[in-house]
């Protein structure tokens, strides 16, 4: 399957759970976690005006979707009030703080064990701070969307963290 899109990030910090169950409860979340890190969260966006189409699926679903690392932090830093900044190419896009998530760690443990069994070892990663392609780019006074903002091949997307370190990509085009 070829996707053709407009390339985007989203930095996230990410939690590697303990251990795992069914029908988690919130508020028990933080004696469950193992350990916390980075997550490059890539995404292919389309918009209704251009003349391809992503797949449903696909938008945030197909190889290498994700990037974690450079390492995991046990129980050095805390996951729900960590800083997280975000640079492409050294300009700052993202910044913002882990207490900002729409949903809180322990909120996505017990909404996700609802459906599906975690398991120790399992990541979660969930929300990220404004400043991603999609929403910080404004469409044109001549209603195009100008694509400055999405990464292009040779750009480079840095993900950082006290405590966390940062987590390097380098976006190279398909051959």
């Amino acid at each position: 399957m070829s996707l053709h899109g407009l390339f985007d990030y989203e930095g996230e910090v990410a939690v590697v759970l303990a251990d795992g169950g069914k029908r988690l409860r919130a508020d028990q979340w933080e004696q469950r976690i193992w350990g916390t890190t980075l997550v490059i969260d890539w995404s292919i966006r389309s918009h209704e005006e251009f003349a391809f189409r992503v797949p449903f699926y696909a938008h945030k679903n197909f190889d290498h979707s994700k990037l974690m690392g450079p390492w995991v932090s046990v129980d050095e830093v805390n996951p729900a009030s960590c800083d997280v900044t975000t640079r492409v190419n050294g300009e700052v896009r993202q910044q913002f703080n882990g207490s900002e998530m729409m949903h809180s760690f322990g909120e996505l443990r017990e909404q996700m064990s609802e459906d599906f069994t975690l398991l120790s070892g399992d990541v979660l990663s969930g929300g990220t701070g404004a400043g991603t392609a999609v929403d910080s780019t404004v469409v044109d006074n001549d209603g195009r969307l100008p694509f400055d903002k999405f990464l292009h091949d040779g750009d480079t997307v840095e993900v950082s963290s006290p405590g966390l370190g940062t987590l390097n990509a380098h976006i190279v085009g398909h051959p």
